[in-house]
C-alpha cells in the first residue's frame, strides 16, 4: 500500500513538472495578426522579434504550427507520455 502511494505521488509530480516545462516555452510568444486566407500569422517570438509563420513552422524549441484558421492558430508539440507523441493547443 505504501509503495503504491509513493509511486502515484512520483508519477503525479513528474507529469506536473513536464507540463510546466512545456507551458513555459510558449509563455512569451504573442500572436499579433492571423491571416487565414494566406495561411500565415505574425508572432512576436520569445526573443522579441516579429516573425511571419506558416503551417509547419516551429515557433519555439518544442512547438510547431499545424493549422491557421480564422481567429485561431493550432500549435502541436511532443508530449512524451502519449502514444502519438504530440499534443495540439488552439491559440486564439
Amino acid at each position: 500500500m505504501k509503495e503504491s502511494t509513493i509511486l502515484i505521488i512520483v508519477i503525479a509530480l513528474t507529469l506536473f513538472m513536464t507540463r510546466s516545462v512545456l507551458a513555459d516555452s510558449l509563455d512569451k510568444v504573442q500572436f499579433i495578426k492571423i491571416s487565414p486566407q494566406d495561411s500565415k500569422a505574425v508572432i512576436k517570438a520569445a526573443d522579441g522579434k516579429l516573425r511571419v509563420v506558416k503551417t509547419g513552422d516551429a515557433i519555439s524549441e518544442t512547438a510547431t504550427v499545424t493549422e491557421i484558421a480564422p481567429g485561431r492558430v493550432v500549435v502541436a508539440r511532443p508530449v512524451p507520455w502519449t502514444q502519438d507523441k504530440s499534443h495540439a493547443a488552439i491559440l486564439s
